[in-house]
């Protein structure tokens, strides 16, 4: 017999930018107000979220959240994340998006976490280019 897994407090709370699923209320907020999914939804967005930046077609979606004894139509999956892309209206794309990557077999798919890069970070990563290109071309003319 398999036992349920006890989240700890880290693990129970997920925050996608401003979005925030609760797997211990089974809540999903965004900027703090609750959004009104169906159960089902609310299942979905916790596995897609659970797996943020993987690809999964309807079927491996299908097995994953609604069950093997599913006898539905695949359609379902389709309607549920309509639902949940129309539900977060405010939530900015820039922060994470649920994708559909057509042409991979059926359409797949993911949410796409985008983290934004400090402006350290940046003027950091092209101040390393620019010396990389710097010394590459000062090896080029010693040689």
């Amino acid at each position: 017999m398999r036992r349920p897994r006890v989240l700890t407090p880290e693990e129970s709370v997920q925050q996608i930018g401003s979005l925030k699923l609760d797997r211990k209320s089974f809540t999903v907020t965004l900027n703090g107000v609750n959004i009104m999914l169906t159960p089902k939804d609310r299942s979905l967005i916790f596995f897609l979220a659970e797996h943020t930046n993987q690809l999964f077609d309807r079927e491996q979606l299908i097995e994953h959240v609604w069950g093997l004894d599913y006898d539905g139509s695949d359609r379902a999956v389709d309607l549920a994340i309509k639902r949940i892309r129309q539900a977060p209206v405010n939530w900015p794309s820039s922060e994470g998006e649920i994708k559909t990557m057509r042409g991979l077999g059926t359409s797949s798919m993911s949410i796409i976490h985008r983290r934004r890069i400090s402006i350290r970070a940046y003027w950091t990563s092209r101040y390393l280019i620019t010396l990389v290109i710097g010394l590459v071309i000062i090896g080029l003319f010693a040689a």
